[in-house]
């Protein structure tokens, strides 16, 4: 991930001129930001990347990023969104909504038939397109009966794709199928945060690790890049992390008597937002930790 000097308004952080080879970030904290609450679980977390002859090393705190904490909600919902806008960006999407219809089963039978109903579809779409991408959540309505909304990038004749669903669920119907002229991820993501409370609910009915939402393999897929950052330490306080780059400052003098002058940077960072005016990938990656495990 490259560190990128932002320099458009007065409130942006700036690099100095030796940011080529790793410089100082000047950040003016008295920009206006959206600011989340703090999550208690979290650790402080030393980072580091290399430009050059310079070692730039950054200290910033990270909450536990759990979905069902809700001081990280915000941040993975956010995150999230800028990920979803990312993958969808090119294209043609469709927003489908399908639904089951009322029966005697309960909340935990009905999520688990209509989760394995959205399976046998996809493996139908399969036979008629080799690729289908897609993303979708499962809300709960207040009775608790679960329907998907789903963004796809294949489309079928609303009758066609009805037929199909009917004949798997037997009698269900699709409330929505359309195609998308705006922005798909803000067009889904209204039913993220229902989601995001459907899921606390079956969590809470079935003892068990429900996802959020489920993606095709590959949708959110982790860019290549060029120049990593790469975790260093993990520390509880910043004490703690200030101590252990004082030692590793000192090791590193130590090897520049020998060896050729390595410079070595240190920021702090109060909180994971302010990763953003580093670089955004960085801080969705932090933020989505455990989260980008694709789904088949």
């Amino acid at each position: 991930m490259s560190v990128r000097s932002i320099n458009e308004t007065s409130n942006m952080p700036t690099i100095d001129t030796a940011a080529a080879s790793g410089g100082r970030l000047v950040y003016n904290r008295t920009s206006h930001r959206k600011e989340y609450p703090t999550c208690p679980d979290g650790q402080y977390l030393i980072l580091e990347k290399q430009f050059g002859a310079t070692r730039r090393f950054i200290r910033v705190y990270v909450g536990c990023m759990r979905w069902t904490c809700q001081a990280c909600i915000p941040r993975k919902r956010a995150a999230l969104h800028a990920r979803v806008k990312e993958s969808t960006a090119s294209g043609t999407w469709f927003f489908l909504t399908l639904t089951l219809r009322k029966n005697e089963l309960s909340t935990e039978l009905n999520w688990k038939r209509l989760a394995k109903d959205w399976d046998i579809l996809l493996k139908r779409l399969k036979r008629q397109f080799k690729t289908v991408k897609y993303f979708k959540v499962i809300e709960l309505t207040a009775a608790g009966m679960p329907h998907i909304h789903a963004l796809i990038d294949c489309y079928l004749p609303r009758d066609e794709i009805e037929r199909i669903w009917r004949e798997i669920t037997q009698s269900s119907y699709i409330a929505a199928f359309e195609e998308i002229r705006t922005s798909a991820a803000a067009y889904m993501f209204p039913y993220l945060t229902k989601s995001i409370e459907s899921i606390q609910r079956i969590r809470n009915l079935t003892g068990t690790k429900t996802k959020i939402y489920t993606s095709s393999r590959g949708f959110l897929k982790k860019k290549e890049k060029n120049g990593e950052w790469t975790m260093h330490y993990r520390g509880y306080t910043s004490e703690e992390c200030d101590l252990y780059m004082d030692i590793l400052k000192k090791q590193y003098a130590d090897r520049a008597k020998r060896k050729s002058p390595i410079t070595i940077s240190y920021d702090k960072f109060d909180t994971i937002e302010e990763l953003k005016f580093i670089d955004m990938n960085l801080y969705v990656e932090l933020c989505l930790q455990g989260d980008l495990k694709e789904s088949g």
